[in-house]
């Protein structure tokens, strides 16, 4: 009965944060797209029960011409969001031996999403450069843990993490939230914030310029 209450708590984070992130995915890529009168919009959660099916994508949105409404591009969004009070990021590679989280998706971005937080809490890239990233350089943060020990993943200090994960090509965002009072969390104590610069150019894709 415990481990279903758990299952079910951290069911119903996850998907708040899933929603709560709509707005603020459109904000960050807006920026970018409305000078060159384009602008994203959400489109659907997924709401498949099928395991496979569940694994592919969490919310899927349009990039359309603001002119002639007429779509140019659909983007799906991997979301990940930790409530456990820890300074560490965990990364999922296999539960019950089969690949989950940024391995098993096929979303074109993976985010995690960190509301406990005050700042540098919104950790969004591509699945494939932080698959590279963890596959390159992590290998020895692989461990099991959670849900029986079923699940097989890179456990790794956010702060220390968080330069390698800028120049493999991801972003992070400063995202002010509030946690409701159900969830019975708390957020952490605001810190000295350090700022991560990286000398590596990054290109990329149109029309996006990735923020």
């Amino acid at each position: 009965m415990a481990n279903t209450k758990k299952f079910d708590s951290d069911s119903e984070w996850g998907k708040y944060w899933e929603w709560e992130s709509i707005s603020f995915i459109q904000e960050c890529f807006n920026k970018v797209l409305n000078p060159s009168e384009k602008r994203i919009r959400f489109l659907q959660m997924n709401e498949s029960t099928k395991v496979s099916e569940m694994k592919k994508w969490d919310s899927k949105f349009e990039i359309i011409d603001t002119l002639t409404a007429s779509r140019k591009k659909i983007l799906t969004f991997e979301i990940k969001s930790d409530k456990y009070e820890s300074s560490n990021l965990f990364f999922e590679k296999t539960c019950s031996k089969s690949p989950s989280g940024v391995y098993a998706t096929e979303a074109d971005y993976f985010i995690y999403i960190l509301p406990r937080y005050q700042t540098r809490n919104f950790f969004i890239i591509e699945p494939k450069k932080l698959m590279q990233l963890l596959d390159e350089k992590y290998q020895h943060s692989l461990q099991y843990g959670g849900d029986g020990q079923r699940v097989f993943g890179y456990v790794i200090n956010k702060d220390s993490f968080e330069l390698d994960f800028i120049e493999a090509g991801g972003k992070i965002k400063d995202w002010t939230v509030e946690i409701p009072l159900r969830f019975e969390v708390k957020k952490f104590a605001d810190k000295s914030r350090t700022v991560y610069q990286s000398d590596v150019k990054k290109n990329y894709p149109d029309p996006l310029n990735f923020f």
